[in-house]
């Protein structure tokens, strides 16, 4: 049995030389036993870490390309598409409640009876 890395995840794995693959019990990806014994090898000697070695590219460019791939960009609010929003919604709402408000008082004004003082 040796020390070796998982080639997906990177995780810590007994190997057996033996084999020539294995399955991680991590998250269940298949590796070459010599590949996870080499990145292990690289990953002690080499502290730039183990994305590092597995994409034979050391450097912070690399590993920023690799983590935009799988982050979706973060959602932006369209100014555009919220004024038009509140211009052909919000408002036409607004002075629709007011007309009928005032209607509400004309109604008011000729059909409920109010004693006077």
């Amino acid at each position: 049995m040796k020390n070796a890395k998982c080639t997906n995840c990177g995780a810590q794995l007994q190997v057996d030389e033996e084999n020539d693959e294995g399955v991680c019990p991590y998250c269940n990806s298949i590796y070459k036993t010599e590949s996870a014994i080499k990145m292990y090898t690289n990953s002690t000697t080499n502290n730039a870490g183990v994305i590092n070695n597995y994409y034979n590219q050391p450097g912070k460019e690399q590993v920023q390309k690799v983590v935009q791939l799988q982050v979706e960009p973060r959602p932006q609010i369209k100014t555009g598409l919220a004024i038009l929003g509140f211009i052909f919604y919000i408002i036409p709402g607004i002075i629709y409640i007011m007309y009928v408000k005032s209607k509400q008082a004309e109604w008011d004004k000729k059909y409920v009876y109010k004693p006077e003082d």
